[in-house]
């Protein structure tokens, strides 16, 4: 379902092959969407056979008569926006409580573009949001992209582990639990152009998760008041690492070995 969807002309040539917008405003919109038991999201069924090799005949005949120096449109939009945005998420692949499909629900979702044009030539800025229902907690970013190089900072709040518990549960047995807040930037810059080096880091100016605990919530395994990183590097280019400062405030471990001779964090991960 959608409220409102505004579209601002700013100026229109078509003769000359050249659009400009002011602005693309999408109010509202809420969207259910689910996967199956199988893994598959239902889409609009392709095309028969048949008729695939109709419009491939058309293209081709189409790029013969076309001229080769036919001129590109030029779009140009000052602003692209999404505003209080849902989407509802359903999971038949990956069962929750009592083998109910795994649901999530994204609130408030948020996204802006400014200085968009077509081709694709000059740094567009981006910013955008959403929020976790039921005090879930929230992630929001914010930076320029363009088609060389990207610059984007990524924060967030509070984000509770709890919904996405199922998830975790394909690989750790016991459950988990705790809240992250983080503040990173991604910075990724393409090799080539203009003899530059290709970059792809990830710069932490602090990450952590308070409350954690892995297990029972009375007896947990594994738990912690605080884990904490800051002022850290993650090159993905030359695989290195860098950390500022890393510190555990807390730290409780269950430490135990059954008849076996098999210890408690053996039997944590899923085989």
């Amino acid at each position: 379902t959608l409220e409102q969807l505004r579209v601002g002309v700013a100026d229109l040539r078509p003769l000359e092959q050249q659009v400009k917008l002011s602005e693309v405003m999408v109010q509202a919109p809420e969207v259910w969407l689910a996967r199956d038991a199988a893994g598959r999201i239902p889409v609009a069924s392709p095309a028969p056979a048949r008729a695939a090799s109709a419009p491939r005949t058309l293209q081709a005949a189409s790029r013969a008569k076309a001229p080769a120096s036919a001129p590109n449109w030029r779009v140009e939009v000052a602003r692209v926006a999404l505003e209080g945005g849902r989407l509802h998420w359903a999971d038949a692949s990956v069962p929750g409580p009592n083998r109910q499909p795994t649901a999530l629900d994204l609130q408030a979702i948020r996204l802006q573009a400014r200085d968009l044009a077509w081709p694709w030539v000059a740094p567009a800025g981006v910013e955008g949001g959403l929020e976790l229902a039921g005090e879930g907690g929230s992630l929001g970013f914010a930076g320029t992209v363009q088609p060389t190089r990207a610059d984007v900072t990524t924060t967030l709040a509070g984000l509770s582990l709890a919904p996405f518990g199922s998830y975790l549960a394909k690989y750790l047995e016991p459950a988990v639990g705790g809240r992250i807040d983080a503040r990173a930037g991604v910075h990724w810059q393409a090799g080539g152009a203009q003899d530059a080096t290709e970059d792809l880091r990830v710069v932490i100016d602090h990450a952590g998760i308070a409350a954690f605990s892995l297990g029972a919530a009375r007896a947990p395994a594994l738990a912690w008041h605080q884990l904490s990183v800051e002022d850290a590097q993650v090159d993905l280019i030359r695989r290195q690492v860098r950390l500022g400062r890393l510190g555990i405030d807390k730290p409780r471990v269950l430490v135990e070995r059954d008849s076996a001779g098999v210890w408690m964090f053996e039997r944590w991960t899923r085989a």
